[in-house]
């Protein structure tokens, strides 16, 4: 359940990607062409995200050694299944992935356990 200040914030982060300086770069629009198939819009990309839940807000902070560290925001569209990256700090759509890009086939999530490599919990014995 989103919280007010979780409204509040993408409803910010909402504003600042319709705004006229949202732009894509060259990595998003290349995987975007070869992922999704067709030309990326930036039209397009915003009603997308805004029609996407906020998986993570993208966040800045400094990292042990001082330096500034910049964590993108991520939006899923479960319908298209997309899931684009975008970094709201320089209002730019970085990368996008697709259910293509998944490593297995969706619902084959077997574990792979070699036989007799089983964990030591089920070798043991039960009480």
């Amino acid at each position: 359940m989103m919280t007010v200040t979780h409204m509040c914030t993408r409803r910010k982060d909402l504003e600042r990607i319709q705004g006229p300086q949202f732009t894509l770069t060259r990595h998003f629009v290349e995987n975007w062409i070869r992922r999704v198939g067709n030309e990326a819009h930036i039209n397009a990309v915003k009603a997308i995200v805004e029609g996407s839940v906020l998986v993570q807000r993208g966040q800045k902070f400094l990292n042990g050694q001082g330096i500034t560290v910049n964590t993108l925001s991520i939006y899923w569209h479960p319908e298209l299944q997309i899931v684009i990256f975008i970094d709201r700090y320089e209002n730019t759509a970085v990368s996008v992935l697709t259910g293509d890009n998944a490593p297995w086939p969706r619902g084959d999530f077997k574990r792979l356990v070699q036989p007799g490599k089983e964990r030591h919990m089920e070798k043991e014995n039960p009480i």
